[in-house]
């Protein structure tokens, strides 16, 4: 049975996607709508996820960002969706620590502005850290730079005043978690005081919220396109939630975090950071990439992707509709996750 209504839905999005004479933003607008309209208020979270934007990091690249953006709003307000994520890494490469911030700042306040401040949530990319950044203008020499936590939270999250933190939607817990890293030389990959203070913080909130539903959001789950494991950090991660979903204990760190009371569960965990769209299940949680929002064009302006999401708790099921290159894509949720189709 489970079987036979987790293609239901996905023939449900596939056939209306198909099937409707209804061209450009209509089509993936009423796609959602039918989509989250059919789950009981109770059982379903909608929002909208894009990644890996770097509209910052062309010159004069105000204009294009700014028409970008309004056109995922235009989509949020239609839907509406009360809650756009994005996975990070809005600047580019070469940039001094100055212009980072700067180039961050203009990009906080401007979605702040257009989303308002309790809908737009950002987690931080590495390069948002300004890890391949340029210490000088001269030189513009890579990897030479790098901002401190404190700077690009200031700049990011001038709201929270925090790299990571929770927000909860109607019926799910997001958690926003930093993936960035303390200093210049540090691997990308290794763990340190504040990658565990934030994992610390994580487990804390689970166990005093217990959240029914909970989700994930980091930049950095996957190494590469390529080397689709998980870092340390991932790893970390996905030990906590398995942890919290079997209501068990797991010790890490000199910490020990007992579930055993607990309920709830991590239902899927979002990232970018590999360019890709892409999804695996680690610890029984499905771990889903999502390609960057500009998708460049042989000829012609890029085209921006990210995708309409509606969570359908009672099935157990997240569709992810895409606007933009890609395809729309259903991720079975819940005990035995696996990627769909099987």
């Amino acid at each position: 049975m489970r079987m036979l209504k987790r293609l239901t839905a996905a023939v449900l999005a596939l056939t209306l996607l198909a099937g409707t004479a209804l061209a450009g933003e209509a089509k993936p607008k009423m796609v959602y709508r039918e989509l989250y309209n059919a789950v009981a208020e109770d059982q379903r979270e909608g929002f909208l996820f894009f990644t890996d934007p770097h509209m910052a990091e062309t010159p004069d690249w105000e204009p294009d960002f700014e028409k970008w953006m309004r056109k995922i709003g235009r989509y949020a307000d239609d839907t509406e969706i009360d809650l756009i994520f994005c996975g990070g890494d809005w600047i580019g490469s070469l940039d001094t620590n100055s212009e980072a911030v700067e180039k961050l700042s203009q990009v906080t306040d401007f979605n702040l502005m257009l989303f308002g401040q309790g809908r737009y949530h950002c987690a931080v990319g590495n390069h948002d850290t300004n890890e391949v950044g340029s210490a000088d203008l001269p030189t513009r020499k890579a990897k030479t730079a790098r901002l401190s936590v404190g700077a690009y939270t200031d700049a990011m999250m001038p709201v929270t005043g925090i790299a990571y933190y929770a927000i909860q939607g109607v019926n799910t817990r997001f958690y926003l978690l930093d993936s960035g890293y303390e200093t210049q030389n540090m691997n990308a990959m290794a763990m340190g005081v504040y990658r565990w203070g934030m994992l610390n913080w994580f487990a804390d909130d689970l166990l005093k919220n217990d959240p029914a539903h909970a989700a994930v959001l980091t930049h950095i789950y996957y190494r590469t396109s390529r080397n689709r494991s998980a870092g340390q950090l991932g790893n970390y991660m996905a030990a906590i939630c398995e942890a919290f979903n079997k209501h068990s204990m797991v010790k890490m760190d000199g910490h020990t975090y007992d579930f055993r009371t607990c309920t709830g569960r991590v239902e899927f965990i979002l990232c970018g950071h590999i360019h890709i769209d892409y999804d695996s299940v680690h610890n029984g949680i499905p771990v889903i990439a999502t390609r960057c929002a500009l998708s460049p064009q042989e000829t012609g302006d890029p085209v921006l992707c990210f995708d309409l999401c509606v969570a359908d708790y009672a099935e157990h099921l997240l569709t992810m509709v895409r606007v933009g290159d890609g395809e729309t894509r259903t991720i079975s949720l819940g005990e035995g996750a696996v990627s769909y189709p099987e």
